[in-house]
């Protein structure tokens, strides 16, 4: 009788079953991170937005001749947020489509009066 050492083919192919299982399972946790990563810059653009529109409002409410309009507001805001973001089209003052890689989102914006400046949602 002779000695083999080794793994039969059943042994081989039950440790291939098992690595291919948990690589699906870590591939598809990767892409919903990847996804919720996005959206997570999304709203990061959006308060970004916010926070711009609560400068440009408190600057022009605190210039020589105050608060006329909100397309005043809007027209000073830098709607530009980065190398990633973009506009489906150009953003108007009640809204726009914001994108970030791949996923995009709806908007809306409030527009500001003389005690409020404008909100994006």
């Amino acid at each position: 009788m002779s000695n083999e050492n080794g793994f039969t083919l059943i042994e081989l192919i039950a440790v291939m079953v098992i690595i291919s299982i948990i690589a699906s399972v870590v591939v598809k946790k990767i892409n919903s991170l990847d996804v919720a990563a996005k959206y997570k810059a999304i709203e990061a653009g959006v308060s970004q937005l916010n926070s711009r529109e609560l400068l440009s409002w408190t600057n022009i409410l605190l210039a020589p001749g105050g608060y006329t309009n909100d397309g005043e507001v809007f027209n000073s805001v830098d709607k530009e947020l980065g190398t990633y973001y973009g506009w489906s089209s150009t953003p108007t003052a009640v809204g726009g489509q914001l994108s970030f890689k791949s996923e995009s989102v709806n908007l809306s914006r409030q527009t500001s009066t003389s005690v409020a400046a404008a909100r994006w949602n």
